[in-house]
């Protein structure tokens, strides 16, 4: 279930910080630091913050950052806290999310980035540029983030494109959610 990330902010925060030690945080800031707090707005006119629920747990926290004047997401975060390789829920409210973006807050474009060396990366090239085929290189910054560990990282930006995307969203995946989505 995908609820506004305010109605659940204390438990948000306590997932968080239960997290940040997780080596897979090294890819969420693009930075060489630790955020032991997340800033969750109380409005969503700089920022669309969801979490993914199920009956009990967050799942996951997604976030994307938008310019006003444009009415473009210049970027996103996904934030998954169940240590399943793929949580199928969160997965589903995921694509949710993009698709409450675009047409629920018609939101133009998506950018998208993301350290080549995310454990997720295989993960977002195969949906968006494989089964859904609405992704588009925008380039490559190589060597161009440190992240926590220390290490220089490529970032990898992508473009959402919308049409593509909403048409798959509303003749393929609505109509079947059962389908198998990667």
């Amino acid at each position: 279930m995908l609820i506004p990330a305010v109605v659940v902010e204390n438990e948000l925060q306590i997932k968080y910080q239960n997290k940040i030690g997780n080596d897979n945080f090294n890819y969420l800031y693009f930075q060489n630091y630790t955020e032991f707090s997340l800033v969750i707005d109380k409005n969503d006119w700089n920022r669309f913050q969801y979490v993914s629920k199920d009956k009990n747990n967050i799942l996951a926290f997604f976030e994307a950052r938008i310019d006003r004047n444009s009415n473009i997401i210049e970027d996103l975060i996904i934030m998954k806290f169940e240590e399943k390789k793929l949580d199928i829920i969160s997965f589903k409210d995921f694509i949710d999310f993009i698709y409450l973006l675009f047409e629920k807050n018609n939101i133009k474009k998506i950018f998208f980035r993301y350290i080549s060396e995310n454990p997720s990366a295989k993960l977002y090239k195969k949906l968006f540029f494989d089964k859904i085929k609405c992704g588009k290189l925008i380039g490559i910054m190589e060597e161009s983030k440190m992240i926590r560990n220390g290490n220089l990282c490529d970032i990898i930006i992508i473009e959402l494109i919308k049409e593509i995307f909403t048409n798959w969203y509303e003749t393929k995946y609505k109509r079947n959610k059962k389908d198998k989505l990667i």
